[in-house]
């Protein structure tokens, strides 16, 4: 390439702005074939939004004074050549993206949909089909279609937030269940937003929509075992007050007994009065048991 200032090329370049050359050989001309067989140069730069992209010029083997005329067409030629660069560019990033943002959805087991309102056209993902336990190509195409793959159970709820979101216009979020043709039934999980028309209308709605069955299956083992372990602790506290009951009345009774026989003259010899006072003794620390008892339950 030419560096930027030197040549006739370079010169335009640098200057952001066309350029005529009657004499070539009068300038400094950087390339031998314009040295060699040309006589006259007319060059305009290739602007584009990012700045100067290049330089384009023509030249004539004989000498010619370039008119304004001819700059102008030149012009217009190079603004062309610009806008084709910079769509070939966004064309590249376009693509780029969408790579990406395939290979973003294929790690997540994501799909794709469009819903377009006013045709009622449904659009899914090779993806998405996949998830609904389709093959690529076979999904109808229509609502009623999506409709019927959601579990009977689910789809009143889900018609009602799909008409939320029409019209709050906001971004949703909804998880529902699928019956797959072969009889399979699936948890999935769709985000989405609408897009309005100019005049505020909801014209389509779009999103992602992932298979959420083992998520939704861990979930519930959880709660299934955290059930569990409730009514658990709850039967073992039912159980612990009334054992407590059961025990204190029994106790109570003992005790009193046991007092009531110390209290007797013939209890005082050794032979009765030592059973009495360990019966008393054991007794008294029943109660404090029971209350312990019941404390570890309830902090179960």
């Amino acid at each position: 390439g030419v560096p930027l200032g030197a040549g006739v090329a370079g010169g335009i370049a640098a200057r952001g702005r066309p350029m005529v050359v009657d004499d070539v050989g009068a300038t400094d001309v950087v390339s031998p074939v314009l040295k060699e067989r040309i006589r006259s140069i007319a060059g305009v730069p290739l602007v584009s939004t990012r700045g100067v992209l290049g330089v384009l010029h023509v030249g004539c083997v004989q000498p010619r004074r370039f008119t304004d005329v001819d700059l102008d067409l030149l012009q217009m030629v190079a603004a062309r050549v610009a806008l084709a660069f910079e769509r070939a560019d966004a064309f590249d990033a376009l693509r780029l993206s969408e790579q990406k943002l395939r290979v973003a959805l294929s790690a997540g087991q994501m799909g794709v949909w469009e819903w377009s309102i006013p045709t009622g056209r449904v659009t899914w993902s090779p993806a998405l089909e996949a998830i609904h336990g389709l093959d690529p190509g076979t999904f109808p195409g229509t609502f009623e279609a999506f409709q019927r793959d959601v579990h009977p159970e689910d789809r009143d709820g889900l018609q009602r937030r799909i008409q939320e979101v029409l019209e709050s216009r906001h971004d949703h979020r909804v998880e529902y269940r699928i019956i797959r043709p072969d009889g399979q039934v699936r948890w999935v999980s769709g985000h989405g937003s609408v897009v309005e028309s100019l005049g505020g209308r909801p014209i389509t709605m779009m999103g992602v929509c992932m298979d959420v069955t083992e998520r939704k299956r861990i979930e519930q083992a959880r709660e299934a075992t955290a059930a569990e372990r409730e009514e658990t602790l709850r039967q073992n506290e039912v159980f612990a007050g009334i054992l407590a009951h059961d025990l204190r009345n029994p106790i109570g009774a003992i005790l009193t007994a046991a007092e009531l026989l110390l209290a007797r003259p013939e209890s005082q010899g050794a032979r009765l009065a030592s059973p009495l006072r360990r019966i008393r003794s054991s007794g008294a620390r029943m109660p404090r048991m029971i209350d312990q008892l019941l404390d570890f339950t309830r902090a179960r």
